[in-house]
């Protein structure tokens, strides 16, 4: 990978890209970029043979210069595979913020309880009081409730995410709209452990619904 200033990671949408495996090389585009993944957009009208999970190498002509890397796709749909940002790549050459919120649809979760500033106690909520994840990063996330309950700034809820995992997470704002209520929380006490799984509930996300944003019905995911 050529030394490069780090750049905007808007500036590499549509840039020419190779996607390199031991059987061929396809050209392509970039077509989207968002926290730990990026999608390829072939210029060929077949459905495209890079296995997922499989190493790949990447050839990004952007205007800085050549972004060259390994990578593996994740899921692939027509015309298009959505692939792994590495780490050391995001840290080293794009110029982002640390932690990218991602939209989330379909993410069953909700809260599990609520420990206020002023008291010890925690309020217990069985069962679990379902909520709406609007967006969510590593660092924190927005999610939304039907009925008011007393949730204040500073607060702390303990959120079970997908059914699969929980965080606490302290209240930072809300808002109060016609229809439900907002609250914005940052995560505290995560283990490198529950980041892992975070990471990796995000990416799913964005391999689940990024072929429904971008209108396809039916995709391949082999």
């Amino acid at each position: 990978m050529m030394s490069i200033d780090k750049i905007n990671e808007a500036s590499l949408i549509d840039c020419v890209v190779v996607v390199r495996s031991k059987l061929r090389s396809v050209g392509g585009r970039v077509s989207y970029i968002e926290g730990d993944v990026f999608e390829v957009m072939f210029e060929v009208e077949e459905n495209i043979p890079f296995p997922l999970g499989n190493s790949v190498g990447i050839t990004i002509y952007s205007d800085e210069g050549l972004i060259v890397f390994d990578t593996y796709p994740i899921a692939s749909y027509l015309q298009r595979i959505l692939c792994i940002l590495p780490p050391n790549l995001q840290k080293k050459m794009l110029n982002r913020r640390k932690d990218v919120r991602i939209p989330v649809r379909h993410l069953n979760s909700c809260l599990e309880s609520l420990l206020p500033q002023a008291s010890s106690s925690p309020i217990v909520f069985e069962p679990g009081l379902q909520c709406d994840i609007k967006n969510i990063s590593l660092g924190g996330l927005l999610f939304s409730i039907e009925s008011p309950i007393p949730i204040q700034e500073k607060d702390i809820v303990r959120v079970n995410l997908d059914g699969k995992f929980r965080l606490n997470a302290i209240i930072r704002h809300h808002q109060n709209l016609d229809t439900e209520y907002r609250y914005g929380a940052e995560f505290v006490e995560m283990s490198k452990e529950d980041k892992h799984t975070l990471k990796s509930l995000i990416i799913n996300q964005q391999a689940t619904h990024r072929p429904m944003q971008i209108g396809i019905a039916h995709y391949l995911n082999d």
